[in-house]
């Protein structure tokens, strides 16, 4: 389960060289101050879940919005997977699976930059917290910091973002098509 603890997996000599390198880590763990672990879990699940589906479905339109929906809908279900099913990687998984979807959405449609950095700070929360959280966890958790996944996994997913939006995307923007076979009738 997710602990709400503060982020101690990292060698104490490193951190401030770590914050003073990069003010958006900074900035996130403000952010990390403000929320709840168990609340971040939740707000992410419950949103990714109804809204991946709804983008997978075509409900919401854009480039890529499907394979997007999909992303949002795995990580999500990673989430809430059983630990011994996903030997206890579940929540990290999912965390990293939401943040690179996250980062493409950021690209492809700048104008919700506001609701995708709400749910970055959220999953990367919930990174934050399970990183480190179980043994099972060490050789990966000793050798690389919940930071350096968090900025692969955004990073990542805005390279993919910004590559679908320079070639164009889908040009129905992943809506559904009307069917082509109906005939169109003029109206007098």
């Amino acid at each position: 389960a997710i602990q709400s603890r503060r982020h101690t997996n990292r060698p104490e000599s490193t951190s401030h060289v770590v914050e003073m390198a990069n003010p958006l880590v900074r900035v996130v763990y403000i952010a990390h101050g403000l929320l709840n672990a168990r609340t971040s879990l939740f707000v992410v699940v419950c949103a990714m879940l109804f809204i991946g589906i709804q983008k997978a479905r075509g409900k919401m339109p854009h480039p890529a919005s499907r394979a997007i929906g999909r992303g949002e809908f795995i990580g999500a279900m990673f989430m809430i997977m059983p630990d011994s099913f996903m030997q206890g990687f579940g929540q990290i998984a999912g965390a990293c699976v939401i943040l690179a979807v996250m980062g493409a959405m950021v690209a492809i449609k700048p104008k919700a930059f506001v609701t995708e950095t709400f749910f970055i700070a959220n999953a990367s929360k919930v990174l934050a917290a399970s990183w480190g959280a179980k043994d099972a966890h060490k050789p990966l958790t000793d050798a690389l910091t919940w930071e350096t996944a968090m900025t692969f996994a955004v990073a990542q997913g805005f390279f993919m973002g910004l590559c679908v939006k320079l070639l164009g995307g889908n040009a129905k923007g992943g809506a559904k098509r009307p069917d082509a076979a109906k005939k169109r009738t003029k109206r007098a």
